[in-house]
């Protein structure tokens, strides 16, 4: 599976409108919750707590943040596909 970054810079092919504007509001809804100005507590406590517990009420029963989902057309299975987008804290 590729990360969101590599998927963002890849830059394989020209991105339609629609799989931009997915894209848009996946990372606009990432830096909502992950914006530093949106903690609204200093980054040593930040560090000090843990990102798993400053953003308890966000994770789901995976423990993954879903901050959105991505629309594309699948070259090889020629359909359009959807995938969901997600942060998790696991090291792994």
């Amino acid at each position: 599976m590729k990360s969101f970054k590599d998927y963002l810079t890849e830059r394989v092919y020209q991105l339609s409108n629609i799989e931009q504007k997915s894209i848009d509001k996946t990372v606009d809804a990432y830096m909502r919750i992950f914006d530093p100005k949106a903690l609204k507590m200093p980054y040593v406590k930040f560090i000090s707590l843990g990102p798993e517990r400053v953003f308890k009420n966000n994770l789901n029963e995976r423990g993954y943040i879903t901050i959105g989902l991505v629309e594309f057309y699948d070259q090889r299975a020629e359909e359009d596909r959807t995938i969901p987008v997600y942060v998790s804290f696991d090291k792994e």
